[in-house]
């Protein structure tokens, strides 16, 4: 029983996604264990555990690390992820690197891709997620590929 007659209240539920608003903008370095969803500006080093949303207003600048990216807003820069997905508002340009690229119709992305290999997603999924640099020296083959980008195109079929 509680105090004054009260009954006890149930614990608090913590959200398990982070969320910068609109109107914010946040600079440096950003560690998280659970999903995060930009509405406002990120400019730095994004590395997320869980999946990393960019809202339509939202826009990230520089680098990125995480499971899942999903971009209906605007990213700029480089990206190492086991998934990306470009919406149909999203616009990406700069560096990907993934095990999937999805871009749906009316997306938007200018730079270069490339696919990881199924050892380096067996690798990512097993260890904490971390920095790599994405450069020609630490990619296979000397570089980001400009070859044709492997895509997987999602087609709505009730329009």
């Amino acid at each position: 029983m509680a105090l004054f007659g009260k009954t006890a209240q149930p614990p608090f539920e913590r959200s398990h996604t982070t969320i910068i608003a609109t109107g914010s903008k946040i600079e440096g370095l950003i560690q998280s264990s659970c999903d995060l969803h930009v509405d406002g500006l990120l400019v730095g080093e994004v590395h997320c555990e869980g999946e990393l949303s960019i809202g339509t207003q939202g826009r990230i600048e520089g680098r990125v690390f995480a499971r899942r990216l999903v971009i209906t807003g605007t990213f700029e820069g480089q990206a190492d992820c086991d998934e990306v997905e470009i919406l149909g508002t999203g616009h990406a340009s700069g560096e990907i690197a993934s095990h999937i690229l999805v871009l749906e119709r009316g997306s938007l992305f200018e730079g270069n891709s490339r696919q990881k290999s199924t050892e380096e997603l067996k690798q990512s999924l097993t260890s904490e997620v971390k920095a790599l640099p994405l450069t020609a020296d630490s990619v296979p083959h000397g570089g980001i590929s400009t070859a044709p980008i492997h895509a997987e195109l999602l087609v709505d079929e009730k329009s």
